[in-house]
């Protein structure tokens, strides 16, 4: 007797041999969903030079320059996302809050020696400093 093994898609219940190809697989139909039930901007991702990755292709991590976060639970799927494949999350979410807002995460390679930052909080930051020197742009 030959024992063989198979995956199921948790979302739309396709059945895969290879456990990789269902696990990406889950991930897209997960990302579907959400697109198909939220009633706001979608998430959108970047690459490192700026440009959207349009759909959802399965991103390596490193290729993700930034996300666009519209919703909790946007936030919570890119965590995931990220968290599943042994990465930072972008997003800071405590007690089921986004701690920061929705908007614009960057990833800033030369900050703290690497950091997620958001991008309004960043540039208010500028905003201080040239208003405690009275700059005038």
């Amino acid at each position: 007797m030959i024992e063989i093994t198979t995956y199921k898609c948790d979302y739309c219940g396709e059945v895969f041999d290879d456990e990789e190809e269902c696990i990406l697989h889950e991930w897209k139909c997960r990302y579907l969903d959400m697109r198909a039930e939220e009633d706001c901007d979608h998430l959108r991702l970047f690459n490192l030079h700026g440009t959207e990755i349009q759909g959802f292709s399965y991103p390596d991590c490193d290729e993700i320059g930034a996300v666009e976060v519209n919703s909790y639970r946007q936030a919570q799927f890119i965590n995931d996302y990220f968290e599943e494949r042994g990465y930072e999350k972008p997003v800071l979410i405590c007690d089921g809050v986004v701690q920061y807002g929705f908007g614009l995460y960057y990833y800033d390679s030369e900050y703290n020696y690497g950091e997620w930052r958001y991008y309004p909080n960043v540039l208010n930051k500028v905003k201080e400093i040239g208003k405690k020197f009275d700059y005038r742009d």
